[in-house]
């Protein structure tokens, strides 16, 4: 048991130390054997994704219980709060707490935070993993002007080439939704889970605050950086 919960912590210390965040197909956490009939009628074995229940706090308030395979938990609950408008662009994050025996992380920030009315305005999808939504998150995303960009179609193809090569949940055990945050044709952030699409794309926000974090090479979190 000792010798496996070090494994888990050498884990998660070169996960944070890489530059790039990707899949972890080899955490035995992540999916398991189930047998089943096949079309001809005969048993077999399959790898699936272990979905898991993950209530998130910011600060003292109670946020949300999502669905997810919780390999980021603290990406996914910086990427949510940045995604719901719940993380202003010059918060200053100053932890994030999990545990997974209660299967809570909590994020504290420096300015405190109160959203009761907002949490009364919740959507809630009927797809995979019912995704929730909160209050005004449309009308920030109808004043959102992107910069012009070029897309290249060669990047296109050199970049569907990269994702195809790296180990995945998806190509070990299928049954699972995958978002990709790419520089031109590197992908820098790869993440999969449950979830349907447009909740992975949360994530990446989390990756970008992260990333910021480990630039700075501080014990403090920085001002939480929004992705551009």
């Amino acid at each position: 048991m000792a010798m496996r919960k070090r494994q888990e912590m050498l884990t998660k210390r070169r996960r944070r130390e890489s530059s790039t965040i990707m899949p972890n197909p080899s955490d035995p956490r992540l999916t398991q054997s189930v047998e089943g009939i096949d079309q001809s009628g005969g048993r077999v074995a399959v790898s699936v994704p272990v979905e898991r229940s993950l209530t998130l706090y910011l600060n003292s308030q109670e946020i949300v219980t999502m669905m997810t395979i919780c390999d980021y938990p603290e990406y996914l609950a910086i990427g949510y709060l940045l995604n719901q408008n719940m993380l202003r662009p010059d918060d200053v994050v100053t932890a994030v707490d999990y545990d997974d025996d209660l299967e809570v992380v909590v994020v504290r920030t420096k300015r405190g935070t109160n959203y009761e009315d907002k949490l009364k305005k919740r959507t809630l999808t009927s797809g995979c993993a019912q995704g929730t939504a909160f209050g005004d998150l449309m009308e920030v995303i109808e004043g959102i002007e992107l910069p012009a960009a070029e897309l290249r179609t060669s990047s296109l193809f050199e970049l569907v080439g990269a994702i195809k090569t790296i180990p995945s949940i998806y190509r070990e055990a299928g049954s699972i939704h995958g978002c990709v945050l790419c520089e031109r044709a590197k992908p820098i952030c790869y993440m999969e889970d449950v979830v349907a699409i447009t909740q992975s794309t949360r994530l990446p926000a989390g990756c970008t605050w992260a990333r910021s974090a480990r630039r700075t090479r501080s014990s403090t979190r920085p001002a939480v950086s929004l992705p551009r």
